[in-house]
């Protein structure tokens, strides 16, 4: 049976031009279909976190970026020139699957290339690009009302994506974690000599790299296996991803739902955008001022309450105000949640972590609207569900460590390391990878990443 409003719809349908909804017909009994448009893409989202998390960890970061990429580029084009809505889900979902291909390996190169003291900088930097690119979709659909156009406008700058990766070198931590210690040197003298950085004559220690790389040498690759091995590992992989699920659902939800808040879509729409931008910028600096861990425990908090909150808000800019709080807390830990999973697992399977991460996050990519369409039977169900969901994950992130001012785990038992028990003895700060020997590894990540000055790395040279 048609309700009056669907039947209105119907009526009003050739009225407008201008939308992929429209254009396709997806009234009646389609007008489910564009939320499967957009599950779809998150789908894509998802296979793409765990196949190129995976293949970056086995083949190189470097070969992963151009073939995410690639999938980004031809889907997004594609979906421009979709010429019904079948073709469209499956042109978003290929630019879904490229879209995290091209960004997973792209951030771990990021992270490993670079130092202790300039890793939150630089991997904020690369997050508040992403809320750049956000507020440049929202500026742009308030101007360009046409669909086809709009996609057009945001999918062909990513054909000069393909220019940088031709410059970029092979992560270092990765080629010394597969023994290639040769090609590691070969990077790091030549980022050396770019950044004029005098280096001693032997930068990698044979027995050191030989011990550190006893685990990669196994006739066996690294896999989604190793994150569950010990239940250390696995308390804290199933931990962060139950906190990206979180908060990809909060996230998105939030930014889905900005024609309920009784102001124009258009203009929630940007301000949800915009609000990203000031969120990062904070987390840039918070991260350095609280850590990670309780930075992440209080933004999803406040983007919990912020949820809640709307319910008992009448429609309107108040409303509005309280959502979008809530959305400068989840965009501002889902920033800090990119460097926190970097930092918490180790080299062999850094990748790996992330893109279970990237995976999980997904599900609440693909849940979010699906949780959006309970609203039209209890319309306070969404965001009570977004904004529960959210503290339930602040307080399971009590549980997890703090990797604030650690150099990055190299080895799986490195890894394991990191929380090991903490909630039974305080003994991990005196573990094998503290104190002397978290120095040792800290200098030769400097001499590993020559185009940041590095005190430590000095004294190293001098020893």
């Amino acid at each position: 049976m048609t309700s009056l409003d669907d039947k209105s719809r119907c009526s009003r349908r050739e009225s407008c031009t201008t939308s992929s909804e429209v254009h396709f017909d997806l009234v009646c009994d389609k007008r489910n279909l564009p939320s499967l448009a957009q599950s779809m893409y998150f789908l894509g989202f998802l296979v793409g976190s765990f196949v190129c998390g995976s293949l970056s960890d086995w083949i190189g970061r470097k070969k992963v970026v151009f073939f995410g990429l690639f999938f980004l580029a031809a889907g997004s084009i594609v979906t421009a020139f979709s010429v019904n809505i079948y073709m469209y889900i499956a042109a978003r979902f290929f630019a879904g699957f490229g879209n995290m291909g091209f960004y997973i390996p792209v951030f771990v190169l990021v992270v490993e290339f670079t130092g202790g003291s300039w890793r939150t900088a630089v991997t904020m930097a690369v997050s508040i690009l992403y809320a750049f690119g956000y507020f440049f979709l929202a500026t742009a659909a308030m101007y360009v009302r046409e669909w086809r156009t709009l996609c057009l406008i945001i999918s062909l700058p990513t054909l000069p994506f393909f220019i940088p990766p031709l410059f970029m070198q092979e992560s270092v931590d990765w080629l010394v974690s597969k023994g290639r210690t040769r090609e590691a040197e070969d990077v790091v003298r030549r980022v050396a000599k770019i950044n004029k950085k005098t280096l001693p004559e032997v930068v990698f220690n044979d027995e050191d790299i030989q011990e550190e790389t006893k685990e990669s040498k196994s006739t066996i690759p690294p896999s989604v296996i190793d994150l569950f091995k010990t239940p250390n590992m696995a308390f804290k992989t199933i931990n962060i991803m139950f906190n990206w699920t979180v908060n990809n659902l909060v996230y998105y939800g939030l930014a889905q739902s900005t024609g309920d808040l009784g102001v124009d879509e258009y203009w929630a729409f940007f301000v949800s955008g915009a609000v990203d931008i000031p969120s990062l910028i904070y987390a840039t600096f918070g991260v350095e001022w609280f850590g990670r861990k309780w930075n992440l425990v209080v933004l999803e908090l406040v983007a919990g309450i912020g949820c809640i909150a709307t319910v008992f808000i009448p429609l309107g800019i108040w409303r509005t105000v309280v959502a979008m709080i809530a959305k400068f807390g989840v965009a501002a830990s889902y920033g800090i949640l990119y460097l926190y999973t970097s930092e918490l697992f180790p080299t062999p399977v850094r990748s790996i972590g992330l893109g279970m991460g990237g995976v999980a996050a997904q599900l609440g990519g693909i849940l979010s609207p699906i949780i959006l369409l309970l609203g039209k039977y209890v319309e306070s169900l969404p965001q009570t569900l977004f904004g529960s969901s959210a503290a339930l994950g602040a307080i399971l992130l009590l549980l997890m460590p703090e990797t604030k001012g650690r150099p990055l785990p190299q080895t799986l038992k490195e890894g394991e390391e990191i929380g090991k028990c903490w909630w039974m003895c305080r003994k991990s700060d005196e573990g094998p990878i503290s104190s002397d020997l978290d120095n040792r590894l800290c200098a030769e990540s400097s001499l590993s990443n020559p185009a940041f000055d590095s005190k430590e790395a000095d004294d190293l040279n001098e020893n």
